[in-house]
């Protein structure tokens, strides 16, 4: 086990001496919450340097100082108008590995660092041909190693296809050979080189989750581990992470539909015995369901905080928290190693901001992600800490003015972040008045704003009356399913980019097209769009729109349309022999026809059709005859649409 000590030799804090064994984050600066808070010294900025301190490694990051931080008299960072120009040299690195004995210097303060190894290993050292330390991490196990081919076998888990993929490792589909129940097991390689001790720590605090159950947490069923890989395996849902969700949906969700979702995270983080999830972010919120019956769960709950407790988890360079410092609040950094519920709070209101506006509460974030994907880098918290400190979150009804006021007012107020006075207040308190006490209570205050302004989430099966909505109700409607032919060769082609805003024209297509008043029912497949209609011929023009705007796209689309009863299932989703038969006939070729039908029809830019639908919508159809139907014993008949 290595330790770090960082001792002030000199300046106002002259005698100041903090010990950390354990991955931790140092502010110094003027700051109120500053760990390191300087008062009277006039060449210190408000955020000066942050320390990123994971034993035995030290990063040091100078934060835009004015004047920059001096180590072993070489000067890091700063804005004086004489550094770092074509005069003056080239412009100071912001960031430096330290090591033991560094010394590091700023205005009148003065401090030393001491790094020891408890175990026989090497303290870091320098190189001798650069100015920069040995970077800590060569050789640890990537996303990579925690590869497994499909059909292994763990314990009783049987895997089957990856269904996911995080910077720790993959999850998988699989079965539990014992029951036969599917599962989903996700791996986890540590960024650090890890002792039985500390595995065993791990393993113990992971497993106090094991066996809970809550509807909006997605349960852990086991936790194992096989050499430097952890297994855990945990409820499987059936659906979409909240951010490949959003991303199907054009990037944001309307109220009514993502105030299940809201409801449900907050109840998942309110649930008894779940202290902290310390991770939270999209990728993170399991969604299943449609429409009001939409429902999230929250997965890895327990499991990042049990790294943290166990000294599984290392913050330098190594990607693990970009993804959810974006939803972090700043104490998140300043106070790192302390756990807040307000913290919890700040974090579900940045993941709600999200879904309501399609943007992130604080501006220069995303900016921030987008150019590191760019450069391929990794940027580091002191580089987060930059855009937190500087920025705080732009008001809700800034970004989207049709969010009820109510409603605004409870999130922004979740997002509000206090000035903590280190030393002199205690954090909780002050952020709990500033925010909501936890997660339930920031609940209740949703479900009253949501309540007020009418658009409360309904509750039982009386209150489905309009619509179609109640679960085992049986419907006649029009259905409708859009298939982006070739959606794997655009992906190859065009990227993913491209493929991502063909998908979101035409999800923008059926929610702003004249015939949504009949809409009841829309979600992505992947490779395009499964609707369902009130009335065939709102259902005939959507699909007429979809045609035009593939041929402006430039990209090649079936459709195929059917009419008739289907079953809501209790998830949101529909079921039913009319459902099969609408994807059977939407793939269907020329060599499917079972009739001597002497009719073609081509492969793309076509729209199919059953003669019920043909029956209750207004337009011209060409019989085209009959077609074998995977599945069905008897030939359908179908119909082509024809523009007049």
């Amino acid at each position: 086990m290595a330790k770090v000590e960082i001792a002030v030799i000199q300046g106002e804090l002259k005698g100041l001496l903090l010990v950390f064994l354990r991955p931790q984050c140092v502010l110094f600066g003027r700051a109120a919450d500053a760990t390191i808070r300087i008062t009277d010294d006039p060449f210190v900025s408000r955020h000066h340097f942050l320390l990123e301190v994971s034993p035995p490694f030290v990063l040091l990051s100078d934060l835009g100082s004015k004047n920059g931080v001096f180590v072993n008299d070489t000067r890091y960072g700063s804005r004086e108008p004489g550094a770092g120009n074509e005069r003056n040299g080239p412009v100071p690195p912001k960031s430096v590995f330290l090591a033991n004995g560094d010394r590091v210097v700023v205005g009148q303060n003065r401090l030393v660092v001491n790094i020891m190894e408890t175990e026989n290993r090497a303290l870091p050292v320098r190189r001798k041909t650069s100015a920069k330390w040995n970077l800590p991490f060569t050789g640890v196990p990537s996303t990579a190693m925690g590869e497994l081919s499909s059909e292994t076998l763990i314990g009783p888990y049987h895997l089957g296809q990856e269904i996911g993929r995080g910077w720790m490792g993959a999850v998988y589909q699989a079965i539990d050979t014992r029951s036969g129940v599917l599962v989903a097991v996700k791996t986890m390689v540590p960024n650090v080189v890890f002792s039985d001790e500390a595995a065993e720590s791990f393993l113990a605090n992971a497993r106090r989750f094991l066996g809970f159950e809550h509807p909006s947490v997605c349960g852990l069923i086991d936790i194992r581990r096989t050499g430097n890989i952890f297994t855990s395996v945990q409820e499987f849902v059936d659906g979409f992470d909240l951010f490949r969700f959003l991303a199907l949906r054009g990037g944001k969700l309307n109220l009514e539909e993502a105030i299940p979702i809201m409801l449900d995270v907050l109840a998942g983080l309110s649930a008894e015995d779940q202290k902290f999830h310390r991770n939270l972010k999209p990728q993170n919120i399991l969604v299943s369901g449609q429409g009001k019956w939409i429902r999230a769960k929250i997965s890895d709950f327990g499991l990042y905080r049990a790294m943290e407790i166990s000294g599984l988890t290392q913050m330098i360079l190594s990607g693990l928290y970009a993804d959810s410092v974006c939803y972090w609040p700043r104490e998140r950094i300043t106070f790192f190693e302390q756990a807040f519920a307000p913290s919890e709070v700040f974090s579900a209101a940045a993941v709600f901001y999200e879904m309501l506006t399609g943007f992130l509460p604080r501006e220069g974030l995303r900016e921030l992600k987008n150019e590191s994907r760019r450069t391929g880098s990794i940027p580091g918290l002191a580089e987060f800490l930059r855009v937190i400190a500087e920025r705080k979150p732009t008001p809700i009804l800034e970004r989207n003015p049709e969010i009820p006021k109510r409603v605004a007012e409870v999130i922004d107020k979740a997002l509000s972040e206090p000035i903590i006075r280190r030393g002199q207040e205690i954090p909780e308190p002050i952020l709990s008045t500033a925010r909501y006490r936890d997660a339930e209570t920031f609940r209740e205050a949703l479900l009253e704003a949501v309540e007020f302004h009418g658009i409360a989430p309904k509750k039982t099966e009386a209150d489905f009356s309009e619509g179609f909505e109640a679960p085992g109700e049986k419907i006649d409607a029009a259905l409708l399913v859009v298939d982006l032919e070739g959606s794997t060769q655009l992906v190859n082609k065009n990227g993913t980019h491209f493929f991502t805003e063909i998908v979101n024209s035409f999800h923008s297509l059926f929610q702003n097209h004249e015939s949504r008043k009949e809409l009841r029912f829309l979600k992505c497949t992947g490779d395009g769009f499964f609707a369902i209609y009130r009335q065939a011929n709102e259902a005939l023009q959507a699909a007429r729109a979809v045609i035009a705007e593939a041929k402006r796209n430039d990209v090649q689309v079936r459709v195929a349309m059917n009419f008739g009863k289907i079953t809501i299932a209790s998830d949101g989703d529909f079921l039913g022999r009319e459902v099969h038969k609408l994807f059977r006939i939407e793939g269907l070729k020329n060599s499917d026809r079972v009739s001597d039908t002497p009719v073609s029809f081509p492969t793309h830019g076509r729209i199919l059709v059953t003669r019920s639908f043909a029956e209750k919508a207004a337009g011209k159809f060409l019989d085209i005859g009959l077609f074998r139907l995977k599945g069905f014993e008897e030939p359908c008949e179908v119909l082509l649409f024809c523009e007049q």
